[in-house]
């Protein structure tokens, strides 16, 4: 092979694996919208097709930058591992993943790929994960089945079952996300020795089966403790139906240490214009500043960059009580205010003081009250942190419809908003 051709096929593999990493954060990020990720996906693909036309020569690359440790990498083996029906390849990377010293990034990487495979490349591959006895292969093959939108039928009690406490949340996972709400009097009652992630699942599961009020309870005693799923399981209460209850939980966060960022988290999530006044004095204290910032954005929908609310540089000494480029820093909080705009306290508040107000008594995302046309507008329309709220508060008004995960595939969201 000539060095022009070697190098164009490293170029595409170079490109898969930072293509993949950038669209693994984009998903999450606060100025992303759903087109921006259908760009990244049409990029990725692209160059998936380059190292398909290169064929083995592409595995090369792809190995080389395995054994560098590259992001994407695996995913990109995977995939390519899946369409030549090459089982072998896969289940030696499903070994790597599953290994007692391996990371989780693996297993992300192998999920995406599967959610990546066109339908045809999967049907014996699922049916072997799901029939295998190891629990890297079971929960993948879970995993597939609610990013196709398939029912894992028997396998879900089978697997429910399990001695493996991350099967059994990953059954909880997929029988939630696939509204298979038969399963539902499997989850009413919580089990002492549920490990946290399960009692999150629990919960969760149950609020999407319609159970508000028993999720409530398991996601409140998380939400007050110091699990690390405490963060998860109060954004999950601030989308339930009881705005009330919601709120009471906020003030007793607010009264524990370190949980402030969570309190701000949760005004935006519930949508109270009420909490609009609190949230822009908030915009004043630099560690809250973008959060709150983000916060008002969600309730009311206002781009604080667009409509030159912002201030262009960070707060005097912001520095020293936020993130900076010290190793031995190990505060990390801070990483998803990265892509949020400073407020300008000041005009934020002339903004909203002028501003027609939203009605008191109800609840809003991205400037629209949570009804279910609304929602689906923000889910075709809105950036990635407002379409991930209205995909979960869409399941949680339909108990009996599946739920969109946004970080999909744009084909598979797209053919499910239609």
């Amino acid at each position: 092979m000539n060095a022009i051709v070697e190098s164009v096929i490293y170029q595409h593999a170079e490109n898969v694996c930072s293509l993949w990493l950038q669209r693994q954060h984009a998903v999450e990020e606060p100025h992303y919208s759903f087109t921006d990720i259908v760009h990244l996906d049409n990029r990725l693909d692209a160059n998936l097709e380059g190292l398909r036309v290169a064929g083995s020569h592409a595995l090369t690359f792809i190995d080389e930058m395995m054994d560098a440790g590259d992001e994407g990498a695996c995913f990109a083996k995977a995939l390519l591992s899946l369409e030549a029906g090459d089982r072998k390849t896969f289940s030696e990377l499903i070994e790597l993943a599953g290994a007692p010293d391996s990371n989780h990034q693996l297993l992300k990487e192998l999920e995406s790929a599967l959610a990546w495979a066109k339908p045809e490349y999967l049907k014996e591959s699922v049916k072997a994960l799901l029939s295998a006895t190891d629990s890297a292969s079971i929960i993948l093959g879970l995993r597939t089945c609610a990013s196709h939108n398939r029912d894992p039928g028997v396998f879900l009690d089978t697997h429910f079952r399990s001695n493996d406490p991350a099967v059994r949340a990953a059954v909880i996972n997929v029988a939630a996300d696939r509204a298979i709400v038969e399963f539902r009097h499997r989850l009413s009652n919580s089990v002492a020795s549920d490990t946290e992630l399960e009692q999150y699942e629990r919960g969760r599961a149950l609020a999407m089966f319609g159970e508000q009020q028993k999720a409530r309870e398991i996601l409140q005693a998380l939400a007050l403790g110091d699990s690390s799923f405490n963060s998860s399981a109060t954004a999950l209460v601030m989308l339930l139906d009881d705005a009330n209850a919601s709120r009471s939980l906020l003030k007793k966060l607010d009264a524990l240490p370190e949980r402030e960022r969570d309190v701000v988290r949760g005004f935006g999530l519930i949508g109270d214009p009420g909490a609009m006044d609190w949230l822009i004095a908030k915009t004043s204290i630099p560690v809250l500043s973008r959060l709150s910032g983000g916060a008002i954005t969600m309730i009311s929908g206002i781009d604080l960059a667009d409509a030159d609310l912002e201030t262009l540089q960070a707060p005097d000494g912001f520095e020293d009580g936020g993130l900076n480029d010290s190793p031995e820093d190990d505060n990390v909080d801070l990483d998803e205010d990265e892509d949020l705009p400073w407020p300008d306290p000041e005009l934020v508040a002339a903004w909203w003081n002028s501003s027609p107000k939203l009605p008191a008594g109800k609840r809003f995302l991205d400037g629209r009250e949570k009804i279910q046309a609304e929602l689906m507008h923000v889910l075709r329309h809105g950036m990635q942190r407002q379409r991930n709220a209205a995909a979960m508060s869409l399941a949680l008004l339909k108990p009996e419809s599946p739920y969109l995960d946004t970080r999909l595939p744009t084909n598979k969201q797209r053919a499910w908003v239609s």
